[in-house]
């Protein structure tokens, strides 16, 4: 597969993600402006942190290009838990969907 180019700064987007993050709560800390507008400015500083993490440097590819079966287990079943918080009783019988999907996904199939 070949290498993905992106033109995205990764230094810029540190810089923009801790700026969005440190002016989100100044604003916050001193009482101006909306809630709305705090919000804003902490989500948006924290998406792009996430995103400044996940991009290439010299020493390491890209962290999406790393991605195993066993993350993405992890990953559904995080979403579940989160879900069966939320929800209770009604996610069990989403918990036996993605097992008994895992379970013949993960097998290897057998050729005649």
């Amino acid at each position: 597969m070949p290498k993905l180019r992106l033109d995205l700064n990764r230094t810029l987007t540190g810089v923009l993600a801790a700026s969005l993050l440190m002016f989100g709560f100044g604003l916050w800390f001193a009482g101006v402006g909306s809630e709305m507008m705090h919000a804003g400015f902490i989500r948006t500083g924290l998406v792009l942190g996430a995103l400044w993490s996940a991009l290439p440097t010299r020493e390491r590819p890209a962290a999406w290009e790393d991605v195993t079966w066993s993350s993405v287990i992890l990953a559904l079943v995080g979403v579940i838990v989160f879900l069966s918080a939320r929800l209770r009783w009604s996610v069990i019988p989403l918990i036996l969907a993605v097992g008994i999907a895992v379970y013949f996904l993960r097998r290897p199939l057998k050729r005649r």
